[in-house]
């Protein structure tokens, strides 16, 4: 099977992201012919804001500077960044630089070493000139800055205000619609714009070390690598060193040895006594907000024979120290709140010249339906149950108000559903893992169709809620459900569907990626309405598995398929079977599409 790797942090950039599709329109396959040029190109791959490879860095970079006399340092960030460090050079004061530092906040970028590591090149090589090749990062902030900034010097009709907007595009797509393989070849062709304006000249990169492989591929495996795809052009011009393995105290000089607190974590029914080492910052990785790790103790003979996924996950992604025979337990937060627990164990394997941890399944206790049986609410129902483990009954009521707009959840007396009391409870059900861990999920009617469904837990005496959404349920399975809610845009209030697991934890874990099915005739018993193109719209078509830009010609009839959660993006059909992606501006809430296609019906949030 073909390895694949969710080495986040190892190719930390100052915003790098995973996602699922590529975009073929913007990518190369890395085969042009080298192009001969006195100039030469030094790349260094990083493991960023350790402090000994930084001053390693710079002091590779005096050298090229005094006794080579380079003068074009090329860096992992857009245009505009490098164009602002630029400025900053040339001025007598560091406003644009922290103005810089604190846009980074909240990523490894905002780290006083790297601050402190410009302010040297400042003052001991004060004529370096950046090339920032990277997509864009920070858009509503830095590269917003920057244009205000060239407007301001009546630069709008420059190059420089073209290529921070290219910038920016590319930042863009790459959040919204891109994947890796997109990133990679845009930094690829980004360096090979710069570099080609140089006439020659010798220039140096400090990039992350996942993109400075003369030989590697990108993380999806998909193209070359940007340093890969820079030698298939220049040739033997390109030279690349990987700073992130210089020395055995680089790699491991960060690490904990000492556990920050010890938990106790069940896997398949065992409690295990869990050393906790910590958090690290994913902010800026696309759906990833964190990740949490914890070693398991005496547990590898216990999984060492669990099946593997595929994913590995190299030691310098851990913040401690690693040996063989050992469980770790990853905690990945994303953006909606949702937490995705991973499991991984060091079983000597080296992947790609470094030691790495596989990921592998567990199997996880099933949900059921409560013992006494599945609860249907008319109005008001109490119940009478130990809800968190301790021995003592609790009581649960559930109690409609008079008239039935509005609904009080009450457990032990305490009422636990402000913030959502705004409609009446139409059904509730009590939930029951194999074992003693109850839960709550019921679901309340508004007008308009509208409904939510809610989760709580119970321990300690205490209620939490674990879900919350904006959709009516039903079960499919006893840890399953299919989730319905009307949709306001284009389709004008039409249902649509989709599935979703209920967690060990009680989360809810969203099938099909997250893309909902939208309710045809056939499954609603409702007309189906009718779609027509107007005019001829920009979309994306799908071609050989991949989204690439195309126009739908007028008079199209379109057959919507699915739709993401945010509304921003629909997958539709046309009467040859093609697909087609409309992609609708999110920042336009009330964007009319009636504009653009015949029979859609904006309903309105």
């Amino acid at each position: 099977m073909k390895r694949r790797i969710l080495a986040l942090a190892s190719a930390l950039t100052l915003l790098l992201a995973a996602a699922a599709c590529t975009y073929r329109g913007a990518e190369s396959d890395g085969t042009a012919s080298p192009s001969p040029s006195p100039g030469k190109i030094y790349l260094y791959g990083e493991y960023h804001g350790v402090e000994k490879i930084l001053n390693k860095e710079f002091e590779i970079w005096y050298d090229y500077y005094h006794n080579e006399n380079m003068r074009h340092l090329f860096i992992e960030y857009p245009y505009y960044t490098a164009e602002f460090l630029n400025i900053w050079m040339r001025s007598d004061d560091d406003g644009i630089l922290e103005e810089l530092y604190n846009d980074w906040e909240g990523t490894q970028a905002h780290n006083p070493l790297i601050k402190e590591f410009y302010r040297k090149i400042k003052s001991d090589c004060p004529e370096t000139v950046f090339h920032g090749t990277d997509v864009g990062h920070f858009n509503g902030t830095t590269g917003r800055r920057f244009l205000k900034y060239l407007e301001d010097e009546n630069q709008k009709d420059s190059a420089m205000y073209r290529l921070a907007q290219e910038a920016m595009e590319q930042g863009d797509y790459y959040y919204s619609r891109g994947g890796e393989a997109y990133r990679e070849n845009k930094m690829a062709e980004n360096f090979i714009r710069e570099f080609d304006s140089l006439d020659g000249q010798s220039v140096m990169g400090i990039y992350g070390s996942a993109h400075t492989g003369l030989d590697a591929m990108d993380f999806s495996g998909a193209v070359p690598c940007m340093a890969n795809q820079l030698k298939a052009r220049y040739g033997d011009a390109v030279f690349s060193e990987d700073l992130s393995w210089m020395a055995e105290d680089i790699t491991w000089m960060a690490k904990e040895t000492e556990p920050l607190r010890v938990d106790t974590i069940t896997v398949g029914g065992k409690a295990y006594k869990a050393l906790y080492f910590g958090i690290s910052d994913l902010t800026g990785f696309k759906n990833f907000v964190s990740r949490e790790f914890w070693r398991l103790e005496d547990a590898y003979d216990d999984f060492k024979d669990n099946p593997k996924t595929g994913d590995v996950l190299p030691y310098d992604n851990y913040p401690m120290l690693i040996e063989t025979g050992q469980v770790f337990v990853i905690d990945y937060t994303l953006t909606d709140g949702t937490v995705k627990r991973m499991y991984y164990r060091s079983d000597g394997l080296v992947w790609d010249g470094r030691p790495a941890t596989e990921e592998f399944t567990v199997e996880e206790e099933k949900l059921t339906l409560n013992d006494v049986g599945v609860h249907k609410l008319d109005l008001n129902t109490e119940y009478s149950v130990d809800l968190d483990g301790d021995g003592v009954p609790d009581t649960l009521r559930l109690h409609n108000n008079n008239p039935q707009w509005s609904c009080e959840v009450l457990f032990n007396g305490d009422k636990i559903n402000d913030g959502d009391d705004w409609q009446w409870i139409s059904q509730a059900h009590l939930i029951r893992r194999a074992g003693n861990s109850v839960a709550l999920i019921y679901q309340q009617d508004g007008d308009g169709n509208m409904c939510t469904t809610s989760i709580y837990t119970f321990t300690d005496g205490k209620a939490k809620k674990t879900e919350y959404r904006r959709y009516a349920y039903s079960f499919l399975t006893d840890d399953s459900l299919l989730l319905t809610t009307p949709v306001y845009y284009f389709l004008g209030n039409q249902f649509v569907s989709i599935e979703a697991a209920i967690n060990a934890d009680f989360t809810l874990t969203l099938g099909n990626d997250g893309w909902f099915k939208v309710i045809t005739e056939h499954d609603s018993g409702s007309a189906e309405d009718v779609y027509r193109s107007k005019t001829e719209i920009p979309m994306l078509r799908l071609e050989n598995g991949e989204y690439v830009e195309a126009k739908l010609p007028a008079g199209t009839r379109v057959y919507p398929q699915f739709i993401d959660e945010a509304q921003t993006r629909m997958i539709m059909k046309t009467d040859d079977g093609a697909l087609w992606m409309y992609v609708r501006d999110s920042a336009g809430l009330h964007f009319e599409e009636s504009d653009l296609f015949d029979g859609c019906t904006y309903a309105g949030p």
